[in-house]
């Protein structure tokens, strides 16, 4: 997620007329919430492939959509999940579901066919995409730098560098770091204990800390560079496991359910919520039988569509479809090791509860210990039918870090079935 994205509705970048901005170096931390937001080809799978599926328990999911509901998240309820899980402490999450085992089923169940296709799933990074206002600014910005001629060979150097950038913008893994209930974490750490200089909360005098340290090359035990000592991104990956498209776009487009659509019809409408219903619809939809442990379970909005188009960009900002509490939990029964989809933040925005902050980042994240995918593209599976694929995430193992903008991909075997997930 887009950090501090947990605004329930995005807030302008410059200040209202006759409301003047505060001076960000006053400002405490819950305040700046309130100001503004290939891989896969080279895997050698000839080795684990067979033309005998593995076998899986059947597992379908649940219609008893009243089993699950919309209340609010609670520390104490989170707590209380972690001993039945026996997670306090853990660092990995569902990621310790993706195993060898997982990963040989998910290939061998997966890729059946006569021919294979890697679909990128990441959306295009450059400097100026959209992302919402914060302080210090999330951008990914950066600039070639130029070298050489150097030798008698006379070679030439160019290289990139970042005046400013973050992980959280883009198509991302948010990880069990980034997200809290009020300042505990997944497992059970408070996040005094894995926060460099945790008394330094300003977001500002973090930033210049950490330019002053890099500046002056101070790395040691006294520096504020670095992630969080615990939780972070070294813990997920890589991954390799069973992929499932849900495709809500193009059950309703099938179906003609325009009311779940946007006007334009190519995308479901803004502050669409999908529902369980949808989910099980979607499931039919695409032929998945059942959600297994360890998968990544992906949604289809076609909320990508409005990336690709910059006059598009408040719209793909100020509110999202997408699920909320009920449906969070009624995922995370399965175990999956990441939930995402192609909408900034997964979760329906606004919330339908009045003053409700991204409780669903806290259910899936923070209690169950699930990562979040955002802005994974998926419009070129649901073109191809691919509704069951190998999803590949080979992340960076940057220490302590929240997420990563990295290439997300899935292996797929296209199968076009006129009427069926075809996008329009």
């Amino acid at each position: 997620m887009q950090l501090w994205k947990h605004l329930i509705a995005a807030q302008p970048s410059e200040p209202r007329a006759g409301k003047s901005m505060p001076d960000s170096r006053k400002l405490t931390r819950r305040q700046v919430l309130q100001v503004g937001s290939g891989t896969a080809a080279g895997l050698a799978l000839s080795h684990v492939l067979s033309d005998v599926a593995v076998a899986e328990p059947e597992h379908r999911p649940s219609r008893d959509s009243g089993a699950f509901d919309d209340h609010p998240v609670t520390l104490e309820e989170a707590r209380q999940r972690w001993r039945e899980l026996g997670v306090v402490g853990d660092e990995r999450g569902t990621a310790a579901l993706v195993t060898s085992k997982k990963t040989t089923r998910a290939i061998r169940n997966s890729l059946r066919g006569p021919r294979f296709r890697v679909y990128n799933m990441g959306e295009p990074m450059f400097p100026g995409v959209p992302a919402f206002a914060t302080i210090p600014p999330r951008k990914f910005d950066y600039v070639i730098t130029m070298y050489g001629p150097l030798g008698t060979n006379l070679l030439t150097v160019l290289e990139e560098r970042f005046p400013s950038m973050t992980f959280q913008i883009g198509t991302q893994v948010d990880q069990l770091n980034h997200i809290g209930i009020d300042d505990v974490y997944y497992g059970d750490f408070p996040e005094s204990e894995i926060v460099k200089f945790f008394e330094i909360q300003d977001p500002i005098a973090r930033w210049e800390r950490a330019r002053q340290d890099s500046d002056t090359g101070n790395y040691g035990p006294n520096s504020i560079l670095g992630g969080t000592s615990r939780l972070g991104l070294e813990h997920l990956g890589p991954v390799v496991t069973r992929g499932v498209l849900l495709d809500v776009l193009g059950q309703k487009q099938a179906t003609g359910q325009t009311d779940a659509l946007s006007a334009d019809g190519e995308t479901l409408a803004p502050t669409y919520r999908i529902t369980i219903e949808d989910i099980e619809g979607a499931m039919d939809f695409g032929g998945i039988r059942r959600i297994e442990r360890g998968d990544l379970v992906l949604f289809r909005t076609g909320w990508s569509k409005l990336w690709e188009d910059p006059s598009r960009w408040h719209e793909y900002l100020e509110s999202e479809p997408g699920i909320w509490l009920a449906e969070s939990r009624y995922l995370a029964q399965f175990r999956p090791v990441i939930v995402a989809s192609d909408t900034w933040g997964l979760e329906v925005v606004p919330a339908p509860r009045e003053g409700s902050a991204f409780e669903v980042h806290q259910v899936l994240i923070t209690q169950e210990g699930i990562r979040i995918g955002e802005a994974f593209v998926s419009e070129e599976l649901a073109a191809d039918g691919v509704y069951e694929f190998v999803f590949v995430d080979t992340p960076h193992r940057a220490l302590g870090a929240t997420a990563a903008n990295n290439l997300v991909a899935a292996i797929g075997t296209p199968r076009r079935r006129p009427g069926r997930g075809r996008s329009n």
